[in-house]
């Protein structure tokens, strides 16, 4: 898998939840629902995309522990460069209304591409079983 193609995920795991959050904003930017459901539906998008990029066509070649930095970046920057502008958000804001959350994002990309079941899991690494003598 190229680096482009981590890219193009990250972007997408970003661009997803991105694009559902407008369901829940006026156009002037007033939250049409409470609080508490918008970033319950957040999660849950961005949980359900990150477990799509990874389960639809798992990522080849590269360490899952990579692909899970370069998605968790990628989602920071591209987040600092439009959302916290937009939301006029300070540093410390940002890390607890959306930052942490994040965090789901390697979590499950590496227990996802780690996993035996996942095509594509541990690529280019020997089965279990031909690692032990019997």
């Amino acid at each position: 898998m190229s680096y482009l193609n981590v890219l193009v995920r990250g972007f997408l795991i970003w661009l997803v939840p991105f694009l559902v959050s407008f369901g829940f904003y006026t156009p002037s930017g007033e939250l049409t629902t409470s609080y508490a459901l918008f970033k319950s539906v957040m999660v849950l998008t961005l949980t359900w995309t990150t477990l799509a990029v990874n389960l639809l066509r798992p990522p080849r070649g590269l360490s899952p522990w990579l692909v899970a930095a370069a998605y968790l970046l990628l989602n920071v920057v591209l987040d600092v460069l439009v959302l916290v502008p937009l939301m006029d958000l300070t540093a410390m804001a940002y890390v607890e209304q959306i930052g942490l959350v994040y965090l789901l994002i390697p979590s499950l990309t590496v227990v996802l591409l780690r996993s035996p079941g996942v095509s594509g899991a541990n690529a280019g690494q020997a089965p279990a079983s031909s690692l032990t003598r019997g």
